[in-house]
């Protein structure tokens, strides 16, 4: 999901990490270990700062993201981490989900399917 900036992508991994992209002149990357499961889906909010993220354990992640500029990115060199949990709903869904902010951000939608 690309920020309404254009210039910064989140994406989510089967390594149950979140992933923070800045595809500027100098790329870098900022990761958050969600979750030991899978992360299904990640949405971005239309005014940027927040991610919505299903994951494959069954929860919704509400996650505000920081500066990026002064953050620690993946490989390890200085900086705080830019994410912050804002809300968690855990036994949401299944091992199927998807996550969206609707209209201006401050709603989402959630759908999927539990597997049995």
């Amino acid at each position: 999901a690309w920020w309404p900036q254009a210039v910064r992508l989140a994406t989510a991994g089967r390594d149950g990490a979140i992933y923070a992209w800045d595809a500027g002149e100098t790329p870098r990357a900022w990761r958050l270990q969600a979750s030991d499961y899978g992360v299904l889906s990640v949405d971005t909010a239309p005014a940027g700062g927040r991610l919505l993220a299903a994951v494959a354990d069954g929860s919704i992640r509400l996650l505000s993201v920081g500066d990026l500029a002064s953050s620690r990115p993946a490989d390890g060199t200085e900086g705080a981490s830019p994410f912050e949990e804002l809300a968690r709903l855990d036994d949401v869904g299944g091992a199927r989900q998807i996550a969206r902010f609707v209209g201006d951000g401050s709603q989402a939608v959630v759908a999927g399917e539990t597997l049995r």
